[in-house]
């Protein structure tokens, strides 16, 4: 995943990724607002996966709870749950200046869908 940062007391964020599931992959988008976020940055992430029934499941709304700062570059971790029960263990590196002690809101499309072109 890759995407952008901004915020002050209130961030937003977007991107996209690509998901490999069951041989394929699967490109979608990010968009996402939190709490407690400061700065500005960059963002490359990948992480895991988890009870992930079908290729379905995977688009819907995350919620997250991370920490993390960076000073020109930086790392940031986050665990994320949709309303299907898909869990993902996401770690970020973050180039920019971005102080995050926030609850978020993340909403991922798969591409093709409305809201991700």
């Amino acid at each position: 995943m890759s995407g952008t940062l901004a915020g002050i007391g209130l961030g937003y964020g977007h991107g996209h990724g690509i998901l490999s599931y069951e041989g394929a992959t699967y490109s979608f988008c990010i968009h996402g607002v939190s709490i407690g976020d400061i700065g500005a940055a960059d963002v490359k992430a990948d992480g895991l996966v988890f009870h992930l029934p079908s290729i379905d499941a995977f688009a819907g709304r995350y919620l997250a709870i991370s920490t993390g700062a960076a000073l020109a570059r930086g790392e940031t971790a986050a665990v994320l749950k949709n309303e299907r029960g898909v869990t993902m263990q996401v770690e970020t590196q973050v180039k920019g200046v971005w102080v995050n002690m926030a609850a978020s809101s993340i909403d991922i499309v798969l591409a093709g869908s409305d809201g991700c072109r």
